[in-house]
């Protein structure tokens, strides 16, 4: 990634209030990998300052953290993830088969989710996203924090949590 995108990134991440460790970390190391635990592991601070933007991501990141489960308006399918992160308007399929998965779908992303084998499932859904569960094992489990967007579970079982919002 060109060293402008990654001080850009830098700056606008200093200007709402970045940690010290993250400011070292993320000086220490720019690298796709690091930049994309960085975001997982800060996802609060992301969350908090819509950072980076929307129209930045879109622009100057989409395709370059695919390899590290985060999709920027892109089709994608997934099978036994981690934690994988849907922002814009991604599309596609997560499979979780005798794992455990976090799933976090933001803006207008929609994902088809299939959890079967003992697989156990968290799906964090913020903005305008949507979540389908095409298929689930009666001995797997789906639980999906709504904070927006909309869930379609199809009759199968899944805990549904609606935070209170703090002001």
């Amino acid at each position: 990634m060109k060293d402008e995108i990654i001080n850009q990134l830098f700056e606008t991440a200093v200007s709402y209030g970045l940690c010290e460790d993250f400011k070292e970390k993320f000086k220490s190391d720019s690298s796709i990998k690091n930049l994309s635990d960085l975001y997982k592991r800060g996802f609060d601070f992301v969350l908090e300052h819509d950072y980076p933007s929307l129209p930045f991501m879109e622009e100057h990141l989409k395709g370059k953290f695919r390899d590290y489960e985060i999709y920027i308006s892109e089709k994608f399918e997934e099978k036994n993830p981690k934690e994988v992160i849907l922002n814009g308007s991604s599309n596609g399929f997560v499979e979780c088969n005798g794992h455990y998965s976090v799933v976090r779908v933001r803006h207008t992303s929609k994902v088809d989710i299939k959890c079967v084998n003992y697989a156990k499932m968290m799906v964090l859904l913020y903005d305008d996203g949507e979540v389908n569960i095409v298929e689930k094992s009666d001995n797997a489990k789906i639980s999906v924090i709504q904070r927006g967007g909309k869930v379609n579970t199809n009759g199968y079982e899944t805990k549904i949590i609606t935070p209170k919002k703090i002001d």
